[in-house]
């Protein structure tokens, strides 16, 4: 009978933790911009083949930028980073350039886009400047002078 206190005692702890844990950092906000590319679209004539690159851009009340960039539809596995802006974020402080694997900024049908270098300002200062790879969805900080968020 003691086993099976301790062990109802162990999940309602675990679950208490799984719970708190979920709730405490879910907060990403509104969505607030959305750009969609095709790497491909210039060289494909079977649109089944085509590739979408997504970047989501959520804001929250306390001005936390989550930006989650996936391939396709599947964004389950987005590459992710967040940010604290120093106000609203709105269109025109976003900005998507895009590269090739070696860092062209032009793109020919063998050597394709797939990183984008994401700038985010504010009054035309850069203040977060990211580069996500999506071939393997990985993020590479180039600049981020945003605020230190509290741990």
């Amino acid at each position: 009978m003691k086993k099976v206190k301790y062990i109802l005692m162990l999940l309602l702890a675990a679950g208490t933790l799984l719970l708190c844990a979920c709730g405490a950092d879910n907060d990403i906000g509104e969505l607030v911009l959305q750009d969609s590319f095709s790497p491909n679209e210039e060289y494909v004539t079977d649109d089944s083949k085509l590739i979408y690159y997504n970047i989501d851009v959520y804001q929250n009340s306390d001005n936390v930028i989550t930006v989650r960039a996936y391939k396709g539809e599947d964004n389950s596995a987005a590459a992710e980073y967040r940010v604290i802006a120093p106000g609203t974020l709105s269109e025109d402080d976003f900005f998507v350039e895009w590269l090739t694997a070696d860092g062209q900024y032009e793109a020919t049908e063998n050597n394709q886009y797939q990183i984008a270098e994401i700038s985010l300002s504010q009054d035309g200062n850069v203040y977060s400047d990211c580069k996500v790879d999506f071939s393997d969805c990985s993020v590479e900080t180039v600049l981020d002078n945003s605020e230190d968020e509290e741990e």
